[in-house]
């Protein structure tokens, strides 16, 4: 397996404005953990793990998901796709993916990679820190 370079933050931009920071680390045994770096207030929503779809280690709080993550882009969508669902879940109590998320990739355990679904035409709403600030 090849690496993949990363950089170290990336900032995501939510559909209402507010921007998410993740890190993406590759895992040992494959599959990518995606750490969140910036929440918003749950505005009095639980904020228990089952809820947040969040697990914590050592590092800080990552995202739950339920299969590997095979690539550096499927990754990118997992946060999109939890980012949104967060908002969803703040306004009205549910964690779902609302229709204006950006898709998100599917795992194939049978030839053990990752997939996009197509069409995948979709801007990117990314954006890697090129300086010392953003």
């Amino acid at each position: 397996m090849t690496q993949q370079a990363v950089p170290p933050r990336l900032r995501y931009r939510a559909s209402d404005g507010r921007d998410f920071y993740f890190a993406f680390d590759l895992c040992p045994g494959g599959g990518w953990r995606i750490y969140v770096l910036s929440r918003p207030d749950y505005r009095g929503r639980s904020t228990t793990s089952v809820d947040t779809h969040l697990f914590t280690d050592e590092r800080g709080p990552y995202i739950c998901w339920d299969s590997p993550i095979g690539s550096f882009r499927d990754a990118q969508q997992v946060a999109a796709a939890w980012t949104e669902a967060t908002l969803h879940y703040i306004r009205t109590g549910n964690f779902i993916v609302p229709p204006h998320a950006p898709p998100v990739g599917y795992y194939d355990p049978l030839s053990a990679r990752a997939r996009v679904p197509e069409p995948d035409r979709r801007p990117t709403r990314w954006w890697a820190r090129r300086s010392g600030r953003w």
